[in-house]
């Protein structure tokens, strides 16, 4: 397939499409024996492919194993990523990994003038685990993975559905967005490698239709982060929420950082019914708001959560779709309790014995 470049990525040269596996663990019976979280998982595979967007070929790819330094690699993340030991016994380290992705970026796209941009499927490789796990380490990012520049592979597909209305997912995991669009995915599921060329292939997808707003606009995570320190703006965005999570659980969060928002909002879905995962945070100064920054990546219950920069014109064009968090889970039982009475209520079967 060759596409011409001024029908998607439109000044971009190349997307750099990346995935990672990490250390993880597993036990829904005792789950006090965990022994790696969403907040101490290290990558263990960092995996990159470079794809050019006149032709949409990949023209190199690579991936590399790291060794972890505090987390183990247990029994449940080797039979999901089929990692064993002794790939991991003589890698490098995290910083290895980043500079031989720098390297190249330095050598065969920016010194030949070319522009790029990251694309990723979800947010967690470059917005969550990666600036948290480098902040762990210590690891001075490049500035143009500090702050990137990316595509989310799962809000492409969401542009696209618009086009497409008759295309309804269950998720948006790649297996499911191949099974759809009738995609073939090869190799070991959960690798690096295989997610990121699997990617690419969803890519070439969509652009084939040659849509005005997909794959046009990509996410600018620095010029939000200048323009938030420009406002000194008092307000963080907040996503990969517990859908259960109530405003003292929250509060409590935040003061682990010595700070208390003076308001915190909900986003609820469109149809107004239940909580997205996603909310707001208002702050009484831009200072206790940039100390928030630094949550990016931290744990609330078993979720990571994505604090990011947002500013007071967000919250008021999103000011339909907001509501205050329950105060305590018997709220949230109530609310659960009304939406099952009211599923009954249309269910004929009921109607006919009461």
């Amino acid at each position: 397939m060759s596409v011409t470049q001024n029908i998607h990525c439109p000044g971009i040269d190349y997307l750099v499409v990346i995935d990672f596996e990490a250390t993880c663990d597993e036990n829904n019976t005792i789950p006090q024996t965990i022994l790696v979280t969403k907040e101490t998982a290290e990558i263990i595979e960092f995996a990159w492919v470079i794809v050019d967007t006149s032709t949409l070929e990949v023209v190199y790819q690579h991936s590399q194993y790291v060794k972890p330094e505090a987390t183990p690699l247990t029994p449940f993340c080797t039979s999901l990523t089929n990692i064993t030991w002794e790939n991991l016994e003589t890698a490098g380290t995290l910083k290895d990994a980043i500079t031989t992705l720098d390297d190249y970026i330095k050598n065969y796209i920016i010194a030949n003038n070319k522009t790029f941009c990251f694309c990723t499927h979800g947010a967690w490789d470059l917005r969550i685990q990666l600036p948290r796990e480098a902040r762990d380490k210590r690891i001075e990012l490049p500035p143009y993975l500090a702050h990137c520049r990316m595509f989310d592979l799962k809000q492409e597909y969401q542009r696209w559905q618009v086009h497409h209305p008759d295309v309804i997912l269950k998720n948006h995991s790649l297996n499911e967005m191949c099974a759809a669009f009738e995609l073939q995915m090869g190799g070991q599921p959960h690798s690096g490698l295989r997610d990121s060329l699997t990617m690419v292939s969803i890519i070439r997808y969509f652009c084939s239709f040659g849509h005005p707003d997909v794959f046009v606009n990509p996410i600018d995570t620095n010029a939000d982060l200048n323009q938030f320190k420009k406002e000194e703006s008092k307000v963080i965005h907040l996503a990969g929420l517990p859908y259960d999570v109530t405003q003292p659980e929250l509060e409590a969060w935040f003061s682990g950082q010595g700070v208390r928002p003076t308001v915190l909002w909900m986003i609820r879905t469109p149809d107004h019914q239940k909580p997205s995962g996603s909310g707001f945070g208002i702050f009484a100064s831009h200072e206790d708001a940039m100390a928030c920054l630094e949550m990016n990546g931290r744990t609330l219950g078993d979720r990571a959560i994505e604090v990011s920069p947002s500013s007071e014109r967000v919250i008021e064009a999103a000011g339909a779709i907001l509501a205050s968090f329950p105060v305590c889970e018997y709220v949230i039982y109530y609310v659960q309790m009304h939406e099952l009475f009211m599923l009954l209520l249309d269910d004929e079967a009921f109607n006919q014995l009461y």
